[in-house]
């Protein structure tokens, strides 16, 4: 299968390799103590701290994948000092005139 190359700055990387360190470490060991204060709850069918440290979970190892994916699949690209047109990571600003 086909991964498109995500374009992101040096920066950018940094943060997301930062990000999944603290997911994959603090997150999922703080979900995992969430889930099992909630299964000792007793019925897990109508337990709706459960569910929603389940779904928690869920959103949390959909965001480990989606930063995975970018990091297996990236390409750096850096600013142009003088740039006379927009690119990748440009900061630009809109002055509406009229």
């Amino acid at each position: 299968m086909s991964q498109d190359i995500h374009r992101i700055t040096q920066a950018t990387l940094d943060k997301l390799r930062e990000e999944h360190h603290h997911l994959t470490t603090v997150g999922r060991t703080e979900i995992a103590r969430v889930i099992e204060a909630a299964r000792s709850l007793g019925d897990l069918s109508e337990n709706g701290d459960y569910h929603a440290a389940k779904d928690e979970q869920g959103k949390m190892e959909a965001r480990i994948r989606q930063i995975d994916t970018v990091i297996r699949n990236h390409e750096i690209v850096e600013r142009d000092g003088e740039a006379t047109e927009v690119s990748y990571a440009s900061i630009v600003a809109v002055v509406y005139d009229g």
